[in-house]
Formats: structure tokens, sequence, C-alpha cells
């Protein structure tokens, strides 16, 4: 069982916002956008935790925090234990849980009988069962339920006349009247699913403890057996309260005696006819359950976990939800965990946050592991491009309290359906390889200028430089590896709410090739310079296509807002308008400090040092991604 989907209303920022989950789901955006928040209110959902109005969305037409998770995959043990949520037939459950004026209240859809519905939702216990004792009397149907004189032993009763008229039941909202969710106890879903929250500021010193809800103790909880010594030690409790017994009658017994006879003696003074007895207290011992403790062994020094360092603690508390996740999967290893981490790369050394991410998604993608991850991050290392569309990107519209939060999703066929021209197999084969790699900085971005390759790349970021204008806007660019591949990174940032602009070649310049090939007489030229031009003219009219404007085979300036083609190339023009970049480039390979040929580095240095003024379609094509906003 693992969720499909969270609603959350009105929990602090989050105002109605649905949000759809995978084995692994990777929330992104910028800072303070609600991110972490939807974790959070997970948290509240199956782990519970007070609230307050504060915790209320300002300016919520009603002081009202609802949540409603689903659940898909239920095995036999699920259905046996969720009994009536368990709908037959149907693969999913969904619960809801609210919080109103300080009243939570939980219920799920399921079938049951509708008449049982107010005596498991009533204000109280006392409450319940008048109506429970109304409704024996009053209806012939439920004559035979039997008094009951506590709210459990009437909600066994209900159970047991519903598991016995299973014809008579219906699809109903029921209200539970007992914990749902809990790591540990009795709730229904203990051992079923299991939510574990590593926020940012979780301390290692605290969850390295054996108390219930650290992360330690939930570890120990299912990968240590007790019950040998719990036995062991109930046997060693109850032998102590007998010596403890003998040796308080071995010291006081004759001692006591004495004292009796002489308060009896005294109080008949005052008042015949009663005996006073002063006896020992009979012990009380209590079985102690065994406890454990982690400690880290430094350089022959044996030091607390909260002595040591940030990075080294983030990395034991990691490493015990991985335990967890391995060791913590319920009674008969059906169960699932689903781990939700803030910042997973916080005071990781980077290998450290890539291997943690790797060994995470491996135990997420294991059917046989039993684990759902989800993350709330800012690091690329948490991004897996062949899987974009478990990336949820978390967006904030609007200011104040009527502001919004979306969040914002992709996936291959909403891919495909934007772009049904472009062959199935080449959408796949790009979606899998550059172009979602050209992403994994351009997710964590405002705006985004696409590029062929690393050289156009150097040219825009080096004239940026110059002003800073890109890094203070919050924007990037990104390289898509050619032509081909800029249009699918383009429309998965649009869905990811992430504006784009794309700047490319026309290509041209490939016809006067082609001509002095043909005057060489070279006929390999020929052939390969024939089907780069087919294949340029292709892409022109796709890109043109896609933005709606009219198709030729070679473009030049402005298509659109977000849709420029350099005539003929972006190289050619740099060389034509700006003779001292060429300058500033030949200087750096001069030094040492650059290459000859095509590398982006040193085309973005001598962009950056270069005097003079760089080319006029440059700076308005950087002006243009600054003025990008957000797609509606």
């Amino acid at each position: 069982m693992r969720i499909k989907r969270a609603h959350i209303v009105n929990f602090r920022c989050l105002d109605d916002v649905e949000v759809a989950f995978d084995d692994v789901t990777t929330f992104i955006g910028p800072n303070g956008v609600g991110k972490s928040t939807i974790l959070r209110a997970l948290e509240w959902f199956f782990n519970g935790g007070a609230l307050n109005d504060d915790d209320v969305r300002s300016g919520a037409d009603k002081r009202q925090i609802l949540i409603d998770v689903e659940f898909v995959g239920l095995n036999e043990l699920d259905r046996e234990k969720l009994g009536k949520y368990a709908v037959p037939g149907v693969d999913s459950v969904t619960f809801w849980k609210s919080w109103e004026d300080g009243r939570e209240k939980m219920y799920g859809r399921g079938r049951a009988c509708p008449d049982f519905s107010p005596l498991r939702a009533g204000a109280s216990a006392t409450d319940r069962r008048k109506l429970y004792n109304e409704l024996r009397a009053a209806n012939p149907l439920f004559q035979d339920l039997p008094a009951v004189t506590s709210d459990t032993a009437m909600q066994t009763q209900l159970d047991q006349w519903e598991a016995g008229h299973s014809e008579m039941l219906k699809d109903v909202d029921i209200e539970s009247t007992t914990h749902l969710f809990g790591f540990a106890g009795q709730a229904v879903m203990t051992g079923l699913f299991d939510y574990v929250m590593v926020t940012a500021d979780l301390r290692a010193g605290e969850q390295t403890q054996d108390t219930r809800g650290a992360i330690l103790g939930r570890i120990i909880e299912q990968a240590i057996d007790r019950t040998g010594a719990d036995s062991d030690l109930a046997v060693l409790a109850e032998r102590m309260q007998i010596e403890h017994a003998d040796i308080q009658r071995k010291h006081f017994d004759e001692q006591l005696k004495k004292l009796s006879t002489a308060m009896t003696s005294s109080v008949s003074a005052l008042a015949s006819g009663r005996q006073v007895l002063v006896s020992a207290q009979e012990p009380t011992v209590q079985p102690q359950k065994a406890q454990f403790r982690v400690s880290v062994w430094d350089d022959d020094t044996e030091t607390r976990v909260d002595r040591q360092g940030h990075g080294f603690q983030r990395a034991l508390l990691l490493s015990a939800l991985r335990l967890l996740a391995e060791h913590g999967r319920g009674k008969g290893e059906q169960g699932v965990i689903c781990l939700a981490i803030e910042e997973p790369e916080l005071f990781q050394h980077p290998l450290q946050a890539r291997n943690f991410a790797r060994v995470l998604r491996a135990l997420a993608v294991d059917a046989n592991q039993g684990v759902q991850v989800t993350y709330a991050t800012h690091s690329p290392y948490f991004i897996e491009p062949k899987s974009f569309h478990q990336i949820r990107r978390v967006r904030r519209l609007g200011a104040g309290s009527r502001g919004s939060v979306r969040v914002l999703g992709s996936d291959q066929a909403s891919v495909l359906a934007r772009i049904p021209y472009v062959k199935e197999s080449v959408v796949k084969r790009q979606l899998d390889g550059v172009c979602m790699g050209c992403l994994a900085e351009a997710l964590f971005t405002d705006k985004v200028l696409l590029v062929e390759g690393g050289t156009d790349r150097g040219v825009f970021s080096g004239t940026a430089d110059r002003t800073k204008c890109l890094l203070e806007d919050g924007a990037s660019v990104a390289e898509c590896g050619g032509k081909q591949g800029v249009l699918l990174p383009f429309v998965v940032l649009e869905e990811l709410g992430i504006p784009a602009m794309i700047v490319v070649d026309s290509d041209q310049h490939l016809e006067q090739r082609l001509s002095e090939a043909e005057a060489r007489g070279d006929r390999d030229g020929v052939k390969s310079l024939q089907a780069s031009i087919q294949d340029a003219k292709n892409w022109n009219r796709q890109l043109l296509k896609f933005f709606g404007a009219s198709e030729s085979d070679w473009p030049s300036g402005w298509v659109s807002d977000q849709l420029f083609f350099v005539d003929p190339t972006l190289e050619e023009m740099l060389g034509d308008s700006w003779p001292e970049w060429i300058e500033a480039k030949n200087d750096l390979v001069g030094q040492g400090l650059g290459f000859n040929g095509k590398d982006g580095s040193t085309y973005q240095d001598a962009c950056a040092c270069a005097a003079g003024t760089a080319p006029e379609c440059v700076e308005a094509i950087l002006e243009q991604v600054r003025q990008l906003s957000p797609p509606s």
C-alpha cells in the first residue's frame, strides 16, 4: 500500500493543494513556497501533534484544516487489517482528517451499515452508547445486539454485526473512534503504512535515543526481538518482589509488632476497643524494559553523537533511516514505510549526497523493500533525469492572504500531447538522454535560456557575467545537445511553471558549404551535408510549428517572444560584429588560460573580458530572458 495522492486544504500557506505521489517524489521550488509545508501537513495527518489557529491559512474563509490521502496497491494483509475501510473490488482506500476549533476528526470511506454512522461519530462514548441502546429498542433488525458497558465493546458488536450482514452494507463515510495511524500502539495502520519525517532541524542526538518516536527507537522496535529478554526481566522482577518482601519481614516484622502494640496501648487510653497495626508496604517492582544507546567510537575515544560534527550527525541520521526502511516494513514484511526528508543534502559532501540519493531510490523502486520516498530539496543530486515525471515543482501565485500554492508536474504522455508531430520514439530517446540531462540545474532556477551547445552557453553566460543580469534574476543558460534537443526541455519546463526561451542557429550556411563540397567533388561531404541540411530544415519547421509561426526552411531573428533564430550561426555573428571577442579569445589561448577550437569555457571567459560592446541581438536576447514570466 502506497500513497497515490494527497489533498491539503488551509494548512499554513497551503490553500487548496492536490499532490500526486510516486515511488520517489521530489519537491522542488524557491524558498518559502510550501515544499516543506506539504511534508509537515502529512506528518500531522499520520503522526498527529497539536495544532492551533496559527496553523490555519491566513485569510481562510473557514477556520478548518482538511487533509485526505488516497492509498493504492492494497494486498490481502492490508484488506484484512483495514476491514470495512477496504471495499471489495476496489484497489484504493481514502482517509480524511480534519481540525476545527481544537477538535480533530478522522474518517474513511468504506462499506458499513448507515444506521451505525452516528454510533461511530458521537461526541462522546456516553452519547454513542445511548444511541446504541435507542437503536436496539427502535429497530427490529438490531434487537439481537447485546447490551454493552463500554464503548470498545459496543464498537466490537457493530463490527461483528456488519461482518454477518454484508448484503446490508453501503458505501458510507466512517468516522474512526480510535487512532488509524501511528508508528506504535494499536492504530489500525500500524505495520501497514508508517510515515517517518526528517526535518532540516532534526537533531541526531535526540533521534539516536531509545525512546518512542525517535528513529533509533523505531529501528529497535522492528529490528530487535525483545521477547526473550522481556520474559526473563518479568521473572526477575517477580523474584525481586518476593525477595524484597522477605527482606522486609526479616528486618521489620518484630519491630513493627512492638510498635503496633505500643501504639494500640497508647491510643486505648483515649479510644478503647480498637487495635493499631503498623505493617511494611508491599513492594511493587515493575519489569524494566531493556534500553539501548548509540555512541561513536572516534580515535580511541567514545563520544556522544551530539559531540560530532553536523555532517557526520546528518549522515548518521540518514543511515539510520536506511536501516529503518530495511528493517521496519511491518509484520510479515509486507508493510510500507514512507521516508519524508527535508533537505536531504544538508551538511552532506556532494559524493555522500549523491550516494544517499542512489541508495534511497534503489530502496524505493524495489517492490520487495516496501519503501516510499519523498524529498523537499534544492539539490540536483536528488533529481533523476530519467524520472522527471516524479518531480513536483511547488509554485506560489500572488501574495499575502490572497496568494495560493500550486504543485505542478509533467510526464511523458503530457509532453507527447504538446508535440504530436514528433515521433514517440524520438521523444522517449531524448527524454532519457541529452535533453533531460540539461535540466538538472535549470529546474532549480526561475527562468531558463535554452541553447544548442556548450559554446552557445558560454557566449550567453559570459556576456551576462558582464552585468550579472542572469544571476540577479534567478536565470540560467542550459545547453541541449543540438537543435533537436531544445523543444522537449522547453515543454517540460513550461509544464513545471518555469518560463524558458530558445535560441538556435538557422544553419543556412550549410547550403554554402554544400556548394563548396560539390565544387570540390567531395561526394562523401556532399552526402553528409545534404542530410544535415534536411535535418536542419525539418527541425526549423518543427520549432516554427510549435510556436504557431509560418513555416519556412531558413527563419531568421525573432519568431516569438520565446524563440530566436541566429542567422546563420552565433559564432559567425560574433566574429563579424565583435572583433574584440576574437582578440580576447586568442589572448586567453596564448596565455594558456583557454583552448583552441570550440570550447565553452574559453568562449565564456572571452565574452566576459572582451573590450567593446557585445552584439545587439545577444544583449536583446538576455534582456528578453530577464522579462520572462511564468506561464499562466
